[in-house]
């Protein structure tokens, strides 16, 4: 977090007041605003000048609320909402009833990092680049939906299209199974994280009653700051 801040124009003080969301506020939000609240004294960058930097922790929510708030004006709030999250490390399926109070949630320990991972070690990869691929490239290629291997001429959509499925299988699939159950009852379902944008799987998500979010990879981060900038205001700051 303070790292983002040497892309800002350098300040001598910077007082931060944040909303942070995490799984599992009730058991771990206490110990993640011991980590992040306090005065820190920073050098960032080549300038020679430290900077002052106040953190305050306004509060932790649980994830998914963010996307909640952000998108509130499309959903009723005091029905219930689904929200699937695929994110790097995790796919995880939330139900907010009420004002956003989480009901039930659960967690896949497996994200878009495994399918870059299975398109890195596959066989014809390795035999195209005698080694495993490059993550940070293939990445790229598929974020821009292009599937160049960086500044090569290599396309790898073949590969992706082999191990889309059995990820999907693994990471996905359960996740959805369980979405079933809430379908009929919930006023609407929505889609966040960089693999709800993935080339076929925007597409299953679809057809499957679950509206990705256009703006689906920050919308919990843009949702944070909406509710930060409400307490501040409840605040008078």
């Amino acid at each position: 977090m303070l790292g983002a801040l040497s892309y800002l124009p350098h300040r001598e003080v910077w007082n931060l007041a944040l909303v942070a969301s995490i799984h599992d506020a009730q058991a771990l939000g206490a110990s993640l605003v011991a980590s992040l609240q306090g005065t820190h004294q920073v050098q960032f960058n080549d300038h020679k000048r430290t900077s002052l930097v106040s953190v305050t922790v306004l509060s932790v929510v649980e994830e998914g609320v963010g996307a909640i708030a952000e998108c509130r004006h499309d959903l009723n709030t005091d029905g219930t909402n689904l929200l699937l999250d695929l994110g790097n490390g995790t796919t995880s399926l939330s139900v907010f009833g009420p004002r956003g109070k989480l009901e039930q949630r659960s967690v896949e320990p497996y994200g878009v990092e495994e399918l870059i991972d299975a398109i890195a070690r596959n066989l014809n990869t390795r035999r195209k680049w005698s080694k495993e691929g490059d993550r940070h490239l293939i990445r790229s290629g598929i974020e821009t939906r292009s599937f160049t291997y960086g500044n090569t001429k290599w396309n790898f959509r073949s590969i992706y299209d082999a191990e889309l499925k059995p990820w999907a299988t693994k990471a996905l699939a359960p996740v959805l199974r369980r979405s079933e159950q809430w379908m009929a009852s919930s006023d609407a379902a929505i889609a966040i994280g960089g693999g709800s944008q993935l080339p076929a799987i925007r597409e299953l998500l679809t057809r499957k009653g679950i509206a990705p979010l256009a703006g689906g990879v920050f919308a919990n981060a843009l949702g944070l700051l909406k509710i930060a900038r409400a307490k501040q205001g409840q605040l008078g700051g």
